[in-house]
């Protein structure tokens, strides 16, 4: 409806019933590899665990990522601290993770 009508993302989440932050964020996951949203699509991933892959430069390790996720059950904490460690190895963030 943002492409085809040109709604703002303000105007779609009024005529849907929803929060700006919450639409724009559903947009956000467009971006990851069709894989990715088929996992979400089917509850082998939630919204709050790959929303942190958007932060990974390359597709492919996107999904290698969100495999990850599911194969090991991490929760959306888990997934943050692996990303930034991976994103910033110099900088261990305070929770490490452990998995």
């Amino acid at each position: 409806m943002i492409d085809k009508r040109g709604l703002k993302v303000t105007d779609l989440a009024t005529r849907v019933g929803k929060n700006r932050s919450t639409i724009a964020n559903l947009i956000r996951l467009l971006g990851l590899p069709k894989q990715v949203q088929d996992w979400i699509k089917e509850g082998k991933l939630t919204e709050g665990q790959t929303r942190q892959l958007l932060t990974l430069p390359e597709p492919k390790k996107q999904t290698e990522f969100a495999a990850k996720i599911i194969t090991e059950n991490w929760s959306a904490r888990d997934v943050e601290n692996y990303v930034s460690n991976f994103l910033h190895p110099d900088k261990k963030s305070k929770d490490t993770f452990s998995g």
